[in-house]
């Protein structure tokens, strides 16, 4: 089963500018999605999550795109 945390993500990147701190507190909330994530696929450093917010505003469309088509849990 995987949980689609994008509505939360779309709440966070909506309620404000955000940073580190608010990127990090979304990764918290969704252990069981990001730890493998970073383990194996992505390095979780300041530079990468940095570079990721700069890039949230031009995907933002495709995004929501992705959210209004996908189920909340995908089995």
């Amino acid at each position: 089963m995987i949980n689609n945390t994008i509505p939360s993500f779309l709440k966070l990147l909506e309620s404000n500018d955000i940073g580190l701190h608010d990127l990090n507190k979304y990764y918290d909330m969704h252990p069981e999605a990001f730890e493998e994530y970073f383990k194996f696929h992505c390095p979780k450093t300041e530079e990468r999550l940095s570079s990721a917010i700069e890039k949230y505003p031009a995907k933002l469309e495709d995004i929501r795109i992705i959210s209004d088509t996908t189920d909340s849990t995908i089995f």
